[in-house]
């Protein structure tokens, strides 16, 4: 018997600036993660944090191991909750700001990784990672890409060369709507899922590797005024993607719906094992000794 993970996303909108507030949804969707029997629940990117693009950040920034993830896994060993969950920090360590995703559990921080690619925009606020860690998970071996990463086959592919089974896909972006306009918000949900879609299906049948990617849910303003003049307001449209080895779209949220929720999938590593045994093997085809042009 190979191993079957009960993997849950959701979709939860975290607010810039109310780390507290945000810690408060967190648990509530974890307990009913919980109770739906998840093994591990992926949150969207800076989760805990809320999304920022302004220096009002570093003032909101912690350590790994600071107040908002120390509460977290204090809360899942006093509730003895079973259940893994990775939530996104703006984190602060040795004088930079990081956007850091990091898996935790009852028992502690157990695996972190640091975005490793930013659009222009977001070049002066954040520092970028650069190692691609991977991490065993009852039987599964597990990576994370955080939003703009996923433009960038390269990661999947190095994943993959380590083995990856499964890849956590935080994002935190979307196109303006209208909540009270159906109309903008199939457009909205649309433009992510066509654009974000084309990427991580690829990288998945490429790969072998299953993905669960999950973005925040509405309009989200941050809690940042200067001068009297109100904070950055976010659209997310709250997507959720559960994709298997083969690129297949096996689950996802609603085409016509933005709203926070959880859903949840059984992830069956005997499908990884099955593709990867297939006579056309991306891994055993290689030509490396060709690829030299990457790296310039």
């Amino acid at each position: 018997m190979h191993p079957v993970l009960r993997v849950g996303a959701c979709s939860l909108s975290p607010i810039p600036g109310d780390i507290e507030g945000n810690l408060k949804i967190i648990k509530e969707w974890t307990r009913h993660g919980a109770e739906e029997e998840v093994d591990l629940l992926l949150f969207p990117e800076l989760s805990l944090s809320g999304y920022w693009l302004n220096h009002e950040l570093y003032d909101n920034a912690q350590p790994r191991n600071g107040p908002a993830v120390t509460e977290l896994v204090e809360f899942l060993a006093e509730d003895q909750l079973d259940v893994a969950i990775s939530v996104g920090l703006a984190e602060k360590h040795g004088g930079t700001i990081y956007n850091t995703q990091i898996l935790l559990d009852k028992d502690g921080a157990r695996y972190f990784y640091r975005k490793t690619h930013w659009p222009p925009e977001e070049y002066s606020y954040w520092g970028m990672g650069n190692t691609y860690p991977v991490h065993r998970f009852k039987g599964f071996t597990i990576a994370t890409t955080i939003c703009y990463d996923n433009n960038f086959p390269e990661i999947h592919r190095i994943y993959g060369l380590q083995g990856s089974d499964l890849v956590l896909a935080p994002y935190f972006y979307g196109k303006q709507f209208s909540p009270d306009d159906i109309d903008s918000i199939k457009e909205s949900i649309y433009d992510w899922k066509n654009r974000e879609k084309m990427y991580l299906r690829a990288s998945a049948a490429a790969n072998y590797h299953w993905i669960v990617a999950c973005v925040g849910a509405g309009p989200v303003s941050d809690r940042y005024v200067q001068n009297g003049k109100e904070g950055e307001t976010y659209y997310v449209p709250g997507v959720i993607l559960f994709i298997d080895p083969e690129g297949n779209v096996v689950k996802e949220s609603s085409d016509d719906e933005v709203m926070e929720q959880l859903l949840w999938y059984d992830i069956d590593l005997a499908e990884n094992m099955r593709v990867r045994k297939s006579g056309h093997n991306h891994f055993k085809n290689r030509r490396p000794d060709t690829y030299s042009k990457l790296v310039e």
